[in-house]
């Protein structure tokens, strides 16, 4: 399974500093590209679902990590 190019740039921000909540994730993308926190929430929740990434729930809050 390949990754598209935004999923790839959010699997870079996650493998930098895990683990990482999509707020993390979504400043550590921002700056390169104009994209919508949910745009970031939903496309890390399909790589969860894909098994890319691991997540745990603490305080309301997810926090993910790389599985691979």
């Amino acid at each position: 399974m390949t990754l598209t190019p935004l999923e790839l740039d959010i699997m870079k921000a996650v493998w930098r500093k895990p683990p990482v909540t999509v707020r993390n994730v979504y400043a550590a993308v921002q700056p390169s590209r104009s994209l919508a926190y949910t745009t970031v929430m939903t496309v890390m929740d399909r790589l969860y679902h894909k098994g890319f990434l691991t997540r745990t729930l603490k305080s309301r809050t997810h926090y993910y990590e790389p599985s691979i």
